[in-house]
């Protein structure tokens, strides 16, 4: 029973550590986008003039 109890844990431990990696990347993917399209905007601005 304990092992079972300790294999829940430690699985419950894993998902919540996926699911912090998977909050992180989302928020450095956002970023990344923002940032991919600010160059865009500027590259765009600068062609014009």
């Amino acid at each position: 029973m304990y092992n079972s109890h300790s294999n829940l844990h430690h699985l419950e431990k894993l998902v919540s550590d996926l699911v912090t990696q998977i909050s992180l990347l989302t928020a450095e993917n956002r970023a990344i986008k923002e940032r991919l399209a600010y160059l865009e905007w500027d590259l765009h601005r600068e062609n014009r003039c």
